[in-house]
Formats: structure tokens, C-alpha cells, sequence
């Protein structure tokens, strides 16, 4: 990774209804094969938090954390309850989760 490439320029516009859309035919699909839940029996995950590191392919990421994925379902657990009001930093803990439990499943699924 250490060799850099010329950088292509790319924009796209996330609808969020669209996010929405495809998150729900997903968690239907996976209903639709019995999948109602599944486990979570690991819990620290590396997190790049500067998103100049993150979404930079061509460079090494630097300020690396521990994240912790049963903090992230505990958070999930009082919003889903409404103990805790959403904000969108949620999505991002929400994300290592869907991450987590999609490569748990996807050879499954």
C-alpha cells in the first residue's frame, strides 16, 4: 500500500430512504431463512477515526482505536427501548454491528 496511485475523483449521493430500503430487504431475506438473531461472541474491533485515514487507500491509517461491539449493542438496545435518543453518530455504531453479524452469516445466507 505504501505506492501511490493517481487519485480518481468520485462523487455519488446516498439516498437515505434507499439505505433504508435495502436494509430492510436484507433483514427480510435473512427473516425469510429463520435468522432472528445472532450470536456476538467477540467484542473489541479496530476503528480508523479520522475519515482523511478512512476512506484513503493509498495511504497507511494512522490513529488507530478499539471499538467495542457490545458497547455498540448496548447503545442499539436502549434505542431500540427509546432510553436514548438517536443521533447520527448511531449509524456508525450500528455499521460495526451490521458488519460483525454479515460476516458471521454470509456463508449461511
Amino acid at each position: 500500500m505504501g505506492e501511490h496511485h493517481e487519485k480518481s475523483p468520485m462523487t455519488a449521493r446516498v439516498k437515505l430512504n434507499e439505505l433504508r430500503q435495502a436494509i430492510d430487504r436484507v433483514f427480510d431475506h435473512l427473516a425469510e431463512h429463520g435468522y432472528r438473531e445472532s450470536e456476538l461472541d467477540a467484542d473489541y474491533y479496530w476503528v480508523i477515526h479520522r475519515a482523511s485515514d478512512k476512506y484513503d487507500p493509498y495511504s497507511e491509517p494512522k490513529n488507530l482505536s478499539l471499538g467495542s461491539l457490545y458497547d455498540d449493542w448496548q447503545r442499539v438496545e436502549e434505542l431500540a427501548v427509546g432510553e436514548a435518543e438517536p443521533i447520527a453518530r448511531d449509524l456508525i455504531q450500528l455499521a460495526a454491528l451490521l458488519s460483525y453479524v454479515g460476516e458471521r452469516l454470509q456463508s449461511s445466507c
